[in-house]
């Protein structure tokens, strides 16, 4: 109880700016391209994605906790 009680306080201060600046380095690694290096690009691509999605769902946990300690209180 005591590790997911630290996790929620912890995904309670992630800032919009963080999440801002992962959704940012998604874009660029979804938006490389080299003509010479395919299977880097698909590489990149696909993390991309994949911390895109991080990004979504950090900004859900956060929110959904917020939520919950304004129900709380």
């Amino acid at each position: 109880m005591k590790k997911l009680n630290a996790i929620c306080k912890k995904a309670l201060t992630i800032t919009d700016a963080e999440l801002r600046e992962i959704e940012e380095l998604a874009h660029d690694q979804m938006a490389y391209l080299h003509p010479l290096k395919m299977a880097a690009a698909a590489k990149m691509h696909a993390l991309g994605q994949h911390n895109m999605a991080v990004a979504t769902k950090l900004r859900e946990l956060r929110d959904t906790i917020a939520a919950g300690a304004k129900l709380a209180n």
